[in-house]
């Protein structure tokens, strides 16, 4: 059975009798003047398709045919109405499947909230075939330029929205997708959110806990040890915090590196510590007041001798 066919839909040439133009291998040659285009048909486990090269050049069409061809032998073939699903689709089979799991309303929530504010009015229509690392890096440029402006983080997130929809539907029987592009994610090291809670909001934290029950008093504690991490947020402040206040804390007290990092979840050496072990304006005012209270001290301690030998060679005179 042939692999692929290559054939024209369109008009064609005819000359004054209104008979078909043939050219030297006898073949009708098309009228690409008036319209109409090359397309290929080719089998795929069995199973026809047909597609347009969108094309009046018969070669364009013969190295689509091609492609198409190596697609299925390598096993990357996407059949063509597949081709046509768009990102905004993506999303939407994303989010029917975290709504559907009924422990994913918070992913459902956050992708929503992140996909309308900001995704969708630039690749709702973008079908998945076509989405770059191009466009990606467009995007980001354009939300660092906004006002007010994106954070890294921040675009970084809504960046893997899009990847997680692709990946679902990547794994997806049969799938929707065959390539996820490559996402280039920044670097967050530079961009930590920076707030801790400070003792008298832990404090108040604790009181209120104690109040509901002995063992939501417990588990405060073990957050504010341990450094938990999901929930929404409050007052201000997410759970997360607790963790970059953990991180903080263990720093302050003297722990080692190796020791927190094991408290913490995290891999010895981990750059997570140098993140959440960040260091803001309280620390470095309390580091200034350190090193003036210190050179105070040792200039004291460098005088007093002089002074005393000066008095002592007073004396003798």
């Amino acid at each position: 059975m042939k692999l692929g066919t290559v054939y024209w839909r369109g008009p064609w040439k005819l000359d004054d009798r209104g008979e078909p133009v043939l050219d030297k291998k006898g073949e009708r040659i098309p009228d690409v003047s008036n319209g109409g285009s090359w397309w290929i048909q080719y089998y795929e486990n069995g199973k026809q398709h047909a597609e347009s090269a969108e094309s009046k050049v018969k070669e364009h069409a013969k190295a689509l045919l091609r492609k198409r061809l190596n697609e299925i032998t390598a096993g990357t073939f996407i059949a063509p109405k597949d081709r046509k699903v768009t990102i905004g689709e993506l999303i939407e089979d994303l989010l029917k499947y975290y709504r559907g799991s009924g422990k994913k309303q918070k992913f459902a929530d956050d992708t929503e909230s992140r996909w309308t504010s900001h995704l969708k009015p630039r690749f709702e229509n973008v079908r998945a075939e076509q989405l770059s690392t191009t466009m990606m890096q467009t995007y980001r440029a354009k939300r660092l330029q906004d006002k007010p402006a994106a954070s890294q983080t921040t675009v970084n997130r809504e960046l893997q929205v899009i990847r997680k929809a692709l990946k679902y539907a990547a794994g997806q029987e049969p799938p929707k997708v065959k390539f996820v592009p490559r996402f280039e994610m920044a670097s967050e090291l530079d961009n930590p959110r920076k707030v801790f809670m400070t003792e008298e909001v832990k404090q108040k934290l604790k009181d209120a806990a104690a109040r509901e029950s002995l063992w939501m008093r417990v588990f405060v504690e073990m957050v504010f040890t341990l450094g938990w991490v999901k929930a929404g947020r409050k007052d201000g402040y997410i759970i997360h915090d607790t963790r970059r206040t953990a991180a903080r804390t263990q720093r302050s007290a003297g722990v080692p590196e190796t020791v927190a990092c094991e408290i913490l979840g995290w891999k010895p050496g981990s750059k997570m510590f140098a993140r959440y072990g960040i260091v803001d304006r309280a620390d470095m005012a309390e580091a200034l007041k350190r090193q003036t209270k210190w050179e105070k001290e040792q200039a004291e301690t460098t005088t007093k001798p002089l002074q005393l030998a000066a008095d002592q060679s007073g004396g003798h005179a």
